[in-house]
């Protein structure tokens, strides 16, 4: 018997970058309903945003008082350039596809950008 989601998120690993791969796998292995949306994701965030980067991230979402921590699948968009045209890609972005995602998750998988600065691999270690 093969672990198809396994072999999902391992081809992940050559769209995004993982801060903590581990975590990322335990996510999607409890929410495995997500791996689609990040299938299509590379090429709907590649119309707005040619070339950059991909991360994932799993944070922990305190919410509101009164709720439940919840956490999140954040795809982080590691862009160079100027913020304000990144936001404006980002705001089309969200329009054409990503808040659609958002509400047929729940919230669980969210679309950013990322503040850091971009990841370049000829500087990795």
């Amino acid at each position: 018997m093969t672990d198809e989601t396994g072999e999902r998120i391992r081809d992940l690993h050559w769209v995004y970058r993982c801060e903590d791969p581990p975590a990322v796998e335990a996510f999607l292995r409890a929410n495995p309903d997500l791996l689609p949306y990040l299938g299509q994701s590379e090429s709907r965030i590649a119309e707005h945003f040619p070339n950059a980067n991909l991360r994932l991230v799993v944070e922990h979402d305190e919410g509101e008082a009164g709720s439940p921590a919840a956490e999140k699948l954040f795809i982080l968009i590691e862009t160079a350039g100027d913020t304000g045209d990144a936001l404006d890609r980002l705001e089309k972005l969200d329009e054409a596809w990503s808040v659609d995602v958002c509400e047929a998750t729940g919230d669980r998988l969210v679309i950013d950008l990322s503040y850091e600065r971009p990841f370049n691999p000829s500087e990795s270690v």
